[in-house]
């Protein structure tokens, strides 16, 4: 498995990336803070935050749609975060090494 920084700059040899590829590449490589990320509610419990490794800092803040309300709006909130806390860099830098791996595997049978 590569770390955060090689995955942001690890070129996919033989095959072209796509636009999406690269754009999260590049975003890797610009450095951002490493995960784990943490989705948690707010103390207002409208909205989630998404915190650091330590739990100290937020990165993100999640909302609703704001076409809903009540326990619709609570719900996709948290799935917004869960979302976002689970995209963090060594998840997204882990699912980079396994596609490299597998591009890696499936030029060897080419």
């Amino acid at each position: 498995m590569c770390n955060v920084a090689e995955c942001g700059t690890l070129p996919a040899e033989g095959n072209d990336m796509t636009p999406a590829e690269q754009q999260i590449r590049d975003a890797l490589a610009a450095g951002p803070t490493p995960g784990p990320w943490h989705a948690v509610a707010s103390r207002r419990g409208d909205d989630f935050g998404v915190l650091d490794p330590h739990k100290q800092n937020v990165l993100a803040e999640a909302f609703s749609d704001i076409r809903h309300d009540g326990e619709r709006a609570y719900r996709e909130a948290a799935a917004n975060a869960k979302l976002i806390a689970a995209c963090n860099p060594a998840n997204v830098a882990e699912l980079l090494a396994e596609l490299d791996g597998e591009r890696n595997r499936s030029q060897m049978f080419a």
